[in-house]
């Protein structure tokens, strides 16, 4: 599968707004974003939809508090390039992978971002706290003991946020520890369950064929040679089909014309026969009337012989 080139966006980008963006605006760019992507949603890109809704809500959740996008743009500040710079900060330097891949880093890149703000975001607020106590008591700062007292108090409130806001880091890196855990042992069993699938298909072919083989590419390499081989003894099988076809309408046709010249032969004959017949009995009739006429000029010569006979007595 070809890899995307995919350059890695701020959170302004993700959601389609300029850095210097109102809130209203960014919720607005949100649910917009939001409900096209719910519109979206069907069973074959459920799970990508999923991602970039989980991208997009990290997003807006960085953008829309206050102290939480001031401590991303003072870390976006932080990552700028002058143009004398040779090498590119992290966030624009262009990663290859593939696009669902991308979103899956790219969450966990933010969620990683957000874990670091909400560090220092802790961090912040025990700064203020410590200002707002230092600046209460400002005032007393006139001798040595109410610095010492201050200095007292303040180290243990500092002491305790720098603790919290610390667990609160472990606990969020631990957690993204382990999800990435939970993702390498599924990507794990799904090469796994692909291995045994090739075995099963494997031994199947081994069964089918009498050949043992090595991979399923090699599997796919001789079951592409019995195609083409297949396919060629059916194109013989057919050429042959054809030829015997062709040959027994030859015979067919040889067959038919010695029959019509059998019948031709026997009406030659028989007209040959009924011409000879006629023709006899054309002789046998001029002979029938030929002694005919004979025997009638006989009866007439013998009666004129009587007739003068008679003349000559008389």
């Amino acid at each position: 599968m070809p890899h995307v080139i995919k350059e890695k966006k701020t959170l302004y980008e993700i959601l389609g707004v300029s850095p210097n963006a109102s809130d209203s605006e960014i919720k607005t760019a949100y649910q917009n974003l939001s409900k096209n992507l719910q519109s979206a949603k069907n069973d074959t890109n459920r799970d990508d939809v999923d991602l970039k809704l989980k991208v997009i809500n990290v997003a807006f959740n960085t953008l829309s508090i206050t102290r939480t996008r001031d401590a991303y743009d003072a870390r976006l500040a932080g990552l700028n390039v002058p143009k004398n710079t040779t090498t590119p900060p992290l966030s624009l330097i262009p990663l290859e992978m593939d696009e669902a891949s991308s979103l899956k880093n790219e969450a966990m890149s933010l969620k990683t971002e957000a874990i670091s703000l909400k560090a220092e975001s802790v961090s912040l607020r025990a700064d203020v706290i410590a200002l707002k106590v230092e600046r209460g008591y400002s005032g007393y700062q006139s001798t040595e003991s109410v610095l010492e007292k201050s200095s007292r108090l303040l180290s243990p409130v500092k002491k305790a946020f720098a603790i919290v806001g610390s667990l609160v880091a472990i606990g969020l890196v631990i957690q993204l520890i382990f999800m990435l855990m939970i993702n390498r042992q599924a990507t794990t069993l799904v090469g796994n369950t692909s291995k045994a699938e090739e075995k099963v298909m494997l031994q199947d072919y081994y069964q089918r064929t009498g050949v043992r083989v090595a991979s399923k590419a090699e599997m796919d390499l001789l079951e592409a040679a019995s195609h083409r081989e297949e396919q060629e003894q059916n194109k013989i099988r057919e050429q042959e089909r054809a030829k015997q076809q062709e040959d027994r309408k030859y015979q067919q046709f040889v067959e038919d014309g010695k029959q019509e010249g059998e019948i031709v032969s026997q009406n030659l004959q028989l007209a040959e026969e009924k011409a000879r017949y006629e023709e006899d009995q054309k002789k046998r009739q001029a002979q029938e009337d030929q002694r005919r006429q004979d025997e009638l000029e006989a009866e007439r010569i013998q009666r004129e012989k009587d007739s003068w006979q008679n003349t000559l007595t008389n």
